[in-house]
């Protein structure tokens, strides 16, 4: 008969699994010549199944559904029974409420309630997240989809007869990336089956056999996503005694000083997912000011951020800080919007009295994945000094103009001086207006004996002009 008594308890016991192509063929044997004669006289009754052709002493029990057949033969006064279990299993997926008090427990863990099944988010001690702006550690926080797999064993009291044997098998194909690096690409189904400690595999008075699984965030430096389908089925003997049964889980990990902000995504539920073919994290590549490092005070310029990929659905906020946001600034947060994979913005500067050294900041995580770009501002010169070819002697309050390269800054100030008289400027330094880009001055002359020639010089962050006129007689 297709049918074993391997792992099965008591005499009158046989096992089949569900399915397949032959049915179960009970044989009767008759003394004392087990003859067609003496078959011919057997009496069947009972859940008899079908008759075999040629073969009075064999009856034919079918596989189709799972069930129990109790089937007896008599001759002469003498009965004989045996009972024939075609075995099958139910998977059900526990994702939501408490653990099943059959089932194995869970490892311990820091969550308050250790037995809840779900997709649970709790404060890891195995890893921190340093707040580098204050260098303090601060909380991190894990994620984990937690479930119960369950199966239900028929025909029902089937636990009395078969206790061993049983197994939990279980697959997965995982897509995972860790700080913008893909660390996993499964192609095929791998096995992931539990460890014993997690199984419990002798029915319980239910017919009900327990998996138990908690698969949960790996930490990267500034990002960790896993997108994760799993496939189980049970066996027994080592033959399939069900059918596949699905499930996933999946979940995001970022960097960040805000616990509450950390785990962004955390989904266990039944049923495959599609798994992505690419990140949806993504950290920058470059940051870098367009053109020119070199700029002068008051004058905009563009910066621009890539990313190692281009932008996911929901898009990617970059966030620009200065460490002279009062003399340099940007929007403090740039968008790219899905598929983008770089953006160009808008870099302002304020006019400044003396050069100046700055760096810009740009990151999506935080400090472990910034990108910096720096340059100098440049303060206000002198570009020109202009006053009259010739200027009358004994002339006061003639204008001259100072023309600066750049805008004046807040608190800028020409030096003048008149190395040749007899010219004297009045006063001997001038202060620019903020933001102005030339300024004028008066001076004086004084008396001559013939015309003369005099020159005033004017200096300013280390830029040096000098203008001469011819002081008439």
């Amino acid at each position: 008969m297709n049918a074993t008594q391997r792992n099965v308890t008591g005499a009158e016991n046989w096992v089949a699994v569900k399915g397949g192509a032959a049915d179960v063929i009970v044989e009767a044997r008759t003394a004392p010549n087990n003859t067609l004669e003496e078959w011919e006289q057997i009496v069947w009754s009972g859940d008899t199944g079908e008759p075999v052709p040629g073969q009075p002493n064999h009856r034919r029990l079918s596989r189709a559904v799972s069930r129990k057949f109790q089937i007896e033969a008599s001759l002469g006064g003498v009965d004989h029974h045996v009972k024939v279990w075609i075995i099958w299993a139910q998977l059900k997926f526990l994702t939501q409420g408490a653990r099943p008090p059959n089932a194995a427990p869970f490892d311990s863990s820091t969550e308050a309630d250790v037995d809840q099944l779900g997709a649970v988010t709790y404060e890891s001690l195995t890893s921190s997240v340093i707040d580098e702006a204050t260098g303090a550690l601060v909380r991190n926080m894990s994620a984990a989809g937690k479930v119960v797999p369950v199966a239900t064993l028929s025909p029902k009291g089937i636990h009395a007869v078969v206790h061993a044997g049983w197994g939990f098998e279980r697959t997965v194909r995982a897509h995972e990336w860790m700080d913008s690096s893909q660390r996993r690409m499964d192609t095929a189904w791998i096995r992931d089956t539990s460890k014993s400690a997690y199984l419990r595999l002798t029915p319980d008075l239910d017919d009900r056999i327990y998996d138990l699984d908690a698969p949960n965030i790996r930490w990267g430096q500034w990002s960790f996503e896993t997108y994760n389908n799993f496939q189980q089925w049970i066996e027994w003997n080592n033959q399939k005694c069900s059918d596949p049964a699905f499930w996933h889980w999946q979940a995001r990990w970022r960097l960040h000083a805000d616990p509450k902000q950390q785990i962004i995504l955390n989904d266990l539920g039944t049923g495959n997912i599609t798994l992505p073919s690419r990140q949806f994290f993504t950290v920058l590549s470059r940051f870098e000011l367009n053109g020119t490092r070199t700029i002068p005070g008051g004058e905009s310029t563009e910066a621009t951020v890539t990313l190692h990929q281009k932008a996911p659905p929901d898009g990617v906020v970059v966030t620009v800080t200065s460490d002279h946001p009062e003399e340099v600034s940007s929007q403090s947060s740039v968008g790219l919007s899905a598929g983008q994979d770089r953006v160009t913005f808008a870099i302002a500067t304020r006019p400044i009295d003396s050069d100046l050294n700055f760096r810009l900041a740009a990151t999506v995580f935080g400090p472990r994945d910034m990108k910096h770009a720096g340059g100098t501002l440049k303060a206000a010169q002198i570009s020109k000094l202009l006053i009259p070819k010739r200027t009358p002697a004994k002339k006061k309050g003639t204008t001259a103009t100072i023309v600066l390269t750049g805008r004046a800054g807040p608190h800028t100030q020409i030096k003048l001086n008149n190395p040749l008289p007899p010219i004297e400027a009045q006063p001997g330094t001038v202060d620019v207006p903020s933001g102005a880009t030339q300024v004028e001055f008066k001076y004086d002359t004084g008396d001559v004996s013939g015309d003369t020639s005099g020159s005033i010089v004017a200096t300013l962050n280390g830029s040096v002009a000098t203008a001469w006129t011819t002081v008439e007689k």
